[in-house]
């Protein structure tokens, strides 16, 4: 018999996101690595973007740093979670 394996090379930050976004997953019900287009995938994307630029020894540019800040403001509000869709 014969089966498909997957196998995933990741460092330990990108781990780390993927589990969150795992998480998250489960707890919503929408599976936020793929599906979808809402302010938590906008977040986690620009998240993602700047914790690989960091891993690489850069510092993420503002354009990323502006994109980051609205998708954290758009998903978290005043108070986390509260524009959740």
């Amino acid at each position: 018999m014969r089966r498909k394996v997957e196998i995933q090379l990741r460092s330990t930050v990108m781990h780390q996101w993927a589990d969150m976004v795992e998480t998250a997953s489960r707890a919503f019900g929408v599976n936020h690595k793929q599906d979808g287009d809402t302010p938590f995938h906008r977040w986690a994307r620009a998240l993602s973007r700047i914790m690989a630029v960091v891993e690489l020894g850069d510092a993420p540019g503002a354009e990323l740093s502006a994109e980051y800040d609205e998708a954290y403001t758009e998903f978290f509000g005043d108070e986390m979670g509260d524009n959740y869709e």
